[in-house]
């Protein structure tokens, strides 16, 4: 048993397996982990963010992919694919110019259009965050 420095006694196993630096019974910040079980919060931790983000951009497709259907153009696809993009917070170097080749893609439908620009600037994203690397803007930076 380890007593944290809130006086609850806990078993350092069992810590290694918390997304915080708190107590898992009353909250309170824990100054005294040991450095190997701080490491693998921290793992966890960056592991929570990753899963969360992916989520949160896996349901606004969803959202968007449901609002693409009233799309009558290719040009109001690349748009509307790209603030979508920008409202996730995806940053604009990552994002396909809004200049695309039209004639290379005006075998696509308005809707496959809008995907194919949302799908390939998220692998874009989650490859990046696979790196270990942010996705912040470089004017942010």
């Amino acid at each position: 048993m380890f007593v944290l420095t809130c006086k609850h006694r806990v078993h350092l196993e069992c810590c290694e397996g918390l997304n915080s630096h708190n107590c898992p019974i009353c909250r309170s910040k824990i100054e005294n982990f040991p450095q190997e079980v701080i490491q693998k919060i921290n793992s966890n931790i960056e592991k929570y963010l990753r899963e969360k983000e992916e989520d949160a951009l896996e349901a606004a497709i969803e959202l968007f992919e449901r609002d693409i259907t009233s799309i009558d153009s290719t040009n109001e696809a690349i748009l509307f694919a790209i603030a979508c993009l920008l409202s996730l917070g995806i940053p604009q170097e990552l994002i396909p110019p809004a200049d695309i080749e039209i004639d290379q893609i005006t075998m696509f439908t308005p809707s496959m259009i809008f995907y194919i620009i949302v799908s390939e600037t998220i692998i874009r994203v989650q490859e990046i965050l696979s790196e270990g690397s942010s996705i912040s803007s470089s004017e942010e930076e």
